[in-house]
């Protein structure tokens, strides 16, 4: 995680200061455009999952861990930053023991819940998080995690829409239709969504990823959202 040195008010507003990293990940995307080798996508990756394990033991979800929230120090430490949408996950009562977190938004449409605060980066965002879910877990930020480990590999996102109701679209493609009875249960946004495609292979979407790459992949986009996909 990155380092909080200090912070301050000015004029009724918090500023932090941090320790400072000269790069975030798309940088090091940018410089190769067919994707990383293999042996460096690991060594951020695990480093990222250290810092998830960190995050997730905290119990706090990212919610919006992509390229940009991920910096790297100049000895190539790579830190987690970039906590604008971070929600703190909370144990319900009533859920048998399993965990929930209130997370009320309007992502019914496409604007952005709150004006001043940055927009989320939709290629990385778990679909739970996408349709406006109040039931947000842990696996979110695995759903990230996998997204950011395929555009790595592959030198561009896994999912590259403009607008939420596109990019579940797009998911819905490769993955088939979203499980309603998830965690989440779908709103308007998706009353007339019919998946154009029965891409329920992942492995047809994503042809040229090292088998181990692959399974990682498979089971932070496919197994967390979609359990009963093979």
């Amino acid at each position: 995680m990155v380092r909080l040195i200090t912070y301050f008010e000015l004029h009724d507003s918090p500023y932090l200061i941090l320790e400072p990293c000269d790069q975030n990940l798309r940088y090091e995307i940018a410089q190769y455009k067919r994707g990383l080798h293999a042996p460096k996508v690991k060594r951020i990756i695990l480093q990222i999952v250290l810092g998830l394990n960190h995050c997730h033991s905290k119990r706090y979800i990212h919610c919006d861990l992509c390229p940009e929230s991920i910096l790297i120090a100049k000895n190539g430490v790579v830190k987690i930053a970039n906590f604008d949408h971070a929600i703190a996950h909370t144990q319900s009562e009533s859920s048998n023991n399993s965990s929930n977190t209130s997370f009320k938004s309007n992502n019914n449409s496409d604007e952005p819940e709150d004006a001043n605060k940055p927009a989320i980066h939709m290629a990385y965002t778990a679909p739970e998080i996408l349709v406006g879910s109040s039931c947000i877990e842990f696996a979110a930020d695995i759903w990230s995690l996998g997204a950011v480990t395929c555009e790595l590999l592959k030198g561009k996102p896994l999912w590259c829409e403009l607008t939420k109701k596109d990019q579940l679209q797009q998911i819905q493609d490769a993955l088939g239709p979203l499980p309603s009875q998830r965690h989440f249960c779908l709103p308007k946004l998706l009353e007339s969504f019919e998946p154009s495609g029965d891409w329920s292979n992942l492995r047809e979407f994503l042809p040229r990823i090292p088998e181990d790459a692959f399974s990682f992949i498979s089971v932070s986009i496919k197994q967390q959202i979609f359990p009963s996909i093979p």
